[in-house]
């Protein structure tokens, strides 16, 4: 598997990206790996579509009224 096809993997399954999801799957390379290879464009290079601060917010808010944290919290 590419390291963009995880990106969409993990987006698909978590319905979001962020840097502590990364570190902590256990499956895919640090965030750190990531920012090296792609600097801030791995979500346009993954194809998935740009995320907006109210976007980030109300799937934060989703995960909270349905119990789910972040992996390993």
């Amino acid at each position: 598997m590419s390291l963009l096809q995880a990106l969409r993997q993990l987006e698909e399954q978590n319905g979001y990206i962020s840097a502590t999801l990364l570190d902590q799957n256990g499956v895919t390379p640090s965030a750190y790996h990531f920012t090296k290879r792609f600097g801030t464009n791995a979500r346009t290079l993954a194809d998935l579509p740009p995320r907006t601060a109210s976007d980030v917010m109300k799937a934060a808010l989703k995960r909270k009224e349905e119990g789910r944290a972040i992996i390993g919290r």
